[in-house]
């Protein structure tokens, strides 16, 4: 990524004129797609979407842009469209008016410090998306990133996420976007009758037994994509974790625990760190050993290599050490107490998986 600040052109189709829009910060980033910037245009704030992927950049900027004059057409709480068109760097590029001095709800139900407080933030989404359940929108890619608050009210963002259907979302429609924000509240099953009630008073509906079930039954699917979704994303570079390639291994980092060290070279010591370090275990099958480094006291388990066979079965499904990376993050996500997964690496020899590490924090207490 570019060195912040810096100016993009953009030609933009509603003029035909090249405009400049300077990048301040970067808000949000999928490397090798899209990324949405804190931006200055003609001395007024505002939020620029740079679509870079080159096979479909234009489709998805034209989607962006139609979406906003649609909200803004069903007079739905939204950032304006200012203008949209190809920039000089090959990429296409949607800019919006900037809501100032907005927080996503993600930000303020992470931080809110009591249920109540996060119950009320909810009950403002809730009461919002029924309003545009009600306009016929349907988000398909719902969370509580998707919402901008600013003195009580919402406002809705990515609408290249949503579906115009022309007609209020029926019932089950409605219990399946509700789930969305309803799975929040996992575990306490009064909040979420209190939540699906509010929602179906927007509605003017009356919440049924058997919409409350269907409801929880649609909350629990939701939960298994959330983990599903949320899985893949431990295992590519994103603002949590570091995927590498170097020579003969693949490793995924939390961020947290690699921090501003060389994951390269940690690669090429993790043997000899292992050895020097507290041994726990150490067989024919595994190797546990207890280290310091990076300021931060870690357990380091490796999967040996066991032959011919078991290299070939683990190419095809998968390392153990990756398996446990994953089992460990489903349970966390699950809310199980689990000792955090930190890293997980593979070693090849050509083509086929030789040996693999997870790496988890060290918890010294009892059995």
């Amino acid at each position: 990524m570019e060195n912040l600040p810096f100016k993009i052109e953009i030609k933009s189709l509603l003029t035909d004129r090249m405009e400049t829009v300077e990048c301040k910060t970067v808000l949000r980033s999928v490397p090798g797609a899209r990324a949405v910037y804190d931006a200055a245009w003609q001395n007024r704030p505002v939020i620029i979407k740079v679509f870079s992927n080159r096979f479909n950049a234009r489709r998805n900027a034209k989607k962006e842009w139609q979406g906003l004059n649609s909200l803004q057409k069903l007079k739905i709480n939204s950032p304006s469209p200012l203008f949209y068109g190809n920039t000089d760097r090959k990429c296409w590029a949607v800019i919006t008016e900037k809501i100032t001095g907005s927080s996503t709800t993600i930000e303020l139900f992470n931080s809110a410090g009591d249920t109540k407080r996060k119950f009320d933030l909810l009950s403002l989404v809730c009461r919002e998306l029924a309003v545009q359940n009600e306009a016929g929108i349907l988000q398909k890619d719902l969370h509580l990133g998707n919402f901008l608050v600013r003195d009580d009210r919402i406002f809705a963002i990515d609408p290249a996420q949503m579906r115009f259907y022309g007609r209020p979302l029926n019932k089950t429609e409605s219990l399946s976007q509700l789930s969305f924000l309803a799975w929040c509240l996992s575990g306490d099953d009064g909040l979420i009758q209190s939540l699906g009630e509010q929602y179906f008073s927007c509605r003017r509906w009356k919440l049924e037994i058997a919409d409350e079930l269907l409801l929880k039954k649609k909350i629990a699917s939701h939960r298994k994509k959330i983990i599903r979704k949320n899985l893949a994303k431990t295992l590519r570079t994103s603002s949590r974790y570091q995927k590498i390639r170097s020579g003969q291994y693949l490793a995924v980092f939390d961020r947290g625990f690699i921090g501003a060290a060389d994951p390269e070279l940690f690669l090429r010591q993790i043997d000899s760190l292992m050895d020097a370090g507290q041994i726990v275990k150490r067989d024919a099958v595994f190797f546990v050993s207890v280290i310091e480094w990076n300021g931060r006291k870690v357990a380091i388990k490796r999967y040996n290599h066991q032959g011919f066979f078991q290299s070939l079965c683990e190419t095809i499904k998968g390392s153990g050490a990756k398996q446990s990376w994953l089992y460990g993050h489903s349970l966390q996500m699950s809310g199980a107490p689990v000792v955090k997964s930190l890293a997980f690496i593979e070693l090849r020899k050509g083509l086929l998986l030789r040996q693999s590490y997870i790496i988890t924090e060290f918890i010294s207490s009892g059995d």
